[in-house]
């Protein structure tokens, strides 16, 4: 089932640079080694974090290589945020194309990575997307000049990667995000449920019942005239759209 925002647990500490929110972790990666970025992993484990969220891009290639084999054995999630990526996968002449970047990521093993939104502010067309997400998530993909593969496709037995969508995001949007991405994805919202009139928890509950109701076949106003957070949560986020491509 997609996963959506929550209300952020109150307590943190820092440990070795290590920021720890109850079972969640982040912390920087830049201007270090392989064997430097483990260690800071495996302060986090030792704090019962479950789940990391890692800027796999500026950490580099071999760094994230190291970190995703061993959270492979420690049974932790890494969430690869794609810091950085703009600077190459947007230039129209030159670079490498976030199609390339996705690749890469699932050859060496992370769990998560953000692909943009479709209908959020971040950059990227519907078709561009959906290619993204197809080849993260299928076992096959075939020959779509339209989602930008241009060969068949076969991943054999690698694990597929959860697709993420965040960035401007809101109970509004889930409609769209559930045709995009169906139901195997995760939808972060950050200020679409912290800006809830009513704080975070009412805005996690206005996100988790849209979900369940789009997810089950339902409407957003269906939904809504039973739960008072998420026609709040509509009539706040009604006016707030963005330019979308194909």
């Amino acid at each position: 089932m997609s996963g959506v925002g929550h209300e952020a647990p109150s307590t943190h500490y820092v440990r070795d640079e290590v920021r720890v929110t109850k079972h969640a972790v982040a912390f920087p990666s830049v201007d270090e080694n392989s064997a430097a970025k483990r260690n800071k992993f495996q302060a986090g484990v030792r704090a019962y974090a479950v789940d990391y969220m890692y800027d796999f891009l500026t950490a580099g290639f071999a760094a994230s290589s190291d970190v995703f084999k061993r959270a492979g054995e420690l049974g932790v999630i890494v969430h690869c945020h794609r810091a950085m990526h703009a600077v190459f996968t947007r230039q129209q002449n030159h670079g490498i194309h976030m199609r390339v970047v996705a690749k890469w990521l699932r050859l060496t093993g992370g769990d998560h990575l953000h692909t943009g939104t479709v209908v959020g502010k971040l950059e990227g067309s519907r078709q561009e997307t959906l290619g993204v997400i197809d080849l993260l998530r299928e076992r096959q993909t075939q020959f779509d000049p339209e989602r930008g593969v241009y060969f068949d496709q076969d991943f054999a037995g690698l694990k597929a990667v959860w697709p993420v969508a965040s960035g401007g995001i809101h109970v509004l949007n889930i409609p769209d995000l559930y045709a995009i991405y169906g139901n195997d994805a995760f939808w972060l919202f950050g200020g679409g449920t912290h800006g809830h009139p009513r704080g975070s928890r009412a805005g996690a509950r206005a996100n988790r019942v849209a979900t369940e109701a789009i997810a089950s076949g339902k409407t957003l106003n269906d939904a809504a005239k039973t739960c008072p957070e998420l026609r709040e949560a509509m009539e706040l986020w009604g006016k707030v759209k963005f330019e979308v491509a194909d």
